[in-house]
């Protein structure tokens, strides 16, 4: 599956590179896909790293959860 993924990912940055749409600091899109590429980079999901912290951080309680994962 994440072979899958990094080759969407090349997809998209390479898209997004040839739109050339950039901000007013000169920035192009592709800097939105910085958070799947370290995902990738890691690879692991939101879910596996949710189990990893209840597991050890949270000490197998859900309420920092609420806190943590908020917004």
């Amino acid at each position: 599956m994440f072979e899958i993924a990094a080759e969407v990912l090349a997809l998209a940055r390479a898209g997004l590179k040839r739109r050339n749409q950039r901000d007013a600091s000169g920035k192009d899109e592709t800097r939105y896909l910085e958070v799947l590429e370290a995902r990738l980079a890691r690879k692991t999901t939101p879910a596996q790293e949710l189990l990893d912290r209840y597991h050890n951080a949270w000490r197998g309680s859900v309420d920092p959860i609420f806190g943590e994962e908020a917004f």
